[in-house]
């Protein structure tokens, strides 16, 4: 006799049904997913020219995120867009002010936060992978282990 109650065998979900749940971003249309990567962009740019790291991060992380498989081709230039617009934030913030800005996100922004610093680490030769480490260091300072367990686990990729 099984310990489940619920039969996870029987649902019958083939990886295609799992890409489709793990695009956040389905049904909307890759192009208007694009429009807000450039204009979250253009916004963070702003931001930053005025030196407002707190609203460049929080603008940053808001709006439709470029959520979809590897494969999803349509949305790699927002994915990479994205990532850039968020690692020129992490980038141009002092070492010294990075717990503040932390500590100022809420748990899902955390999550979101270290989803691009992963993204970023992942690829060392687009980013500096010195501040992305840093991020890493006060993100899992303030929101916990746990913040690193729900992002491997989530399907949803950036």
């Amino acid at each position: 006799m099984s310990h489940r109650k619920l039969d996870v065998d029987s649902l019958g979900l083939d990886d295609e049904d799992f890409d489709e749940l793990a695009s956040a971003t389905a049904g909307v249309d890759a192009a208007a997913i694009q429009a807000d990567a450039e204009a979250r962009a253009a916004d963070v740019a702003g931001l930053l020219a005025r030196g407002d790291l707190a609203g460049a991060l929080r603008r940053g992380l808001d709006g439709v995120q470029p959520y979809g498989a590897p494969s999803h081709a349509e949305l790699a230039h927002a994915k990479d867009l994205s990532t850039k617009t968020v690692a020129n934030v992490l980038a141009s913030a002092r070492s010294t002010d990075i717990a503040a800005l932390v500590a100022g996100l809420s748990p899902a922004d955390h999550d979101l936060l270290l989803k691009y610093v992963f993204r970023g680490m992942a690829s060392p030769a687009d980013y500096n992978c010195t501040s992305l480490l840093a991020w890493h260091e006060k993100l899992v300072e303030v929101a916990g282990v746990g913040s690193i367990v729900r992002v491997l686990a989530d399907r949803r990729v950036i």
